[in-house]
C-alpha cells in the first residue's frame, strides 16, 4: 500500500476530528471526496513486490479518494485530482463546484505528498528545475530553481449557511475559486501572465470581492 494512501486516510480522520464529526454519521451521506496525491515514487523503490495481487489497488493514485469513499462508505463524487503544482487548489475547486451543483451536501478535500527515491530529484535536476543552492528565492532576480518537500492535508467544506446552523468548528470561509489555463508559452510547464491573470479575475468575480480590498496574498513560488 503507497505510503501516501495511508498518510491521507490518517489526515482525513484528523479533519474529521477537528470539525466535530464522528466518521459513523457519514454513512450513506453525499460527501465528496476530492484528493491530490503526489508522484508514485514508491514502486520504484528496490524489492518492491510488483506481482503483488493487491499492487494495482495498493500503487494507484486514482485509488486514494475511492479508498477514502470505501473505508467511511460515502456516497459522492470521488475523485482523483492531478494538474502538477496546482493540484491542492484544483481539488478544492472541484469540490466547490461539486457542492454548487448539488453533486453532495459536504467535502473533503485533501493533498499528500512524499518523496520516497531519489528517482524523481535525478529527473527534475536534470530538466533544471531544482535549485543548485537548496533555496526558493521566489520573486528575487537571483532565483536559481524551486525545492521539493514533502506534505499531506485535509479538510471539510460545506456551505456556509449549513456549517453554521450545524455548529461546525469554521476556520475559514472560501469565497470563491477559479481556474484556467493560460494555452502556449515559452516551453510546456512555464507559466504565462495571461493565464494567472484569468483565474485571479475568475475567483474574483465568483467571491464578488473587489480585488482592490486584498491585503494578503500568499503565493505558489514557481508561478504554476
Amino acid at each position: 500500500l503507497d505510503p501516501q494512501q495511508r498518510v491521507m486516510m490518517l489526515y482525513v480522520w484528523k479533519a474529521m476530528e477537528d470539525a466535530g464529526i464522528t466518521p459513523k454519521s457519514l454513512a450513506q451521506k453525499a460527501t465528496g471526496v476530492f484528493i491530490s496525491p503526489g508522484m508514485n515514487e514508491y514502486m520504484s523503490l528496490p524489492g518492491f513486490p510488483k506481482n503483488d495481487p493487491y499492487a494495482p489497488t495498493g500503487l494507484a493514485l486514482s485509488a486514494i479518494p475511492n479508498r477514502i469513499s470505501y473505508l467511511f462508505n460515502l456516497t459522492g463524487p470521488s475523485e482523483y485530482c492531478e494538474t502538477a503544482c496546482s493540484s491542492a487548489l484544483v481539488a478544492l475547486h472541484r469540490a466547490m463546484v461539486s457542492l454548487r451543483m448539488g453533486e453532495c451536501e459536504q467535502a473533503i478535500v485533501g493533498a499528500v505528498n512524499l518523496l520516497l527515491s531519489p528517482d524523481g530529484f535525478k529527473s527534475v535536476d536534470a530538466f533544471g528545475h531544482l535549485s543548485p543552492k537548496g533555496k526558493a528565492r521566489s520573486f528575487q532576480a537571483d532565483a536559481d530553481g524551486y525545492v521539493r518537500s514533502e506534505g499531506v492535508g485535509a479538510l471539510i467544506i460545506k456551505p456556509l449557511e449549513a456549517a453554521i446552523s450545524g455548529n461546525d468548528r469554521i476556520h475559514a470561509v472560501v469565497r470563491g475559486t477559479g481556474i484556467a489555463h493560460g494555452g502556449r508559452g515559452m516551453s510546456l510547464t512555464a507559466p504565462t501572465g495571461r493565464g494567472m491573470k484569468a483565474a485571479l479575475a475568475q475567483a474574483y468575480r465568483n467571491s464578488g470581492i473587489d480585488p482592490g480590498t486584498i491585503s494578503y496574498i500568499e503565493a505558489h513560488g514557481t508561478g504554476t
